[in-house]
């Protein structure tokens, strides 16, 4: 969660005063498209590691029977 809260206040501390100076010289509607194609851009990677099932990592999930009869006795 600390990794999270710092990143985010690194990627403001980096890309508001970049996009201040984008609205500047070319108005906001260049922010958007510039946000826009940032937040498209990070599609594929969070694709490529965002997992669907914890299978897919080689973990159990809570309801298969070997832990649920743990869980159970």
């Amino acid at each position: 969660m600390g990794a999270l809260t710092a990143a985010s206040a690194s990627g403001q501390l980096v890309f508001l005063p970049l996009l201040t100076r984008l609205a500047a010289a070319h108005g906001w509607r260049t922010v958007g498209v510039t946000i826009a194609f940032c937040a498209l851009a990070v599609v594929p990677v969070v694709g490529f590691f965002l997992r669907n099932s914890p299978a897919d990592i080689g973990i159990l999930h809570t309801a298969h029977p070997t832990i649920m009869s743990r869980l159970l006795r």
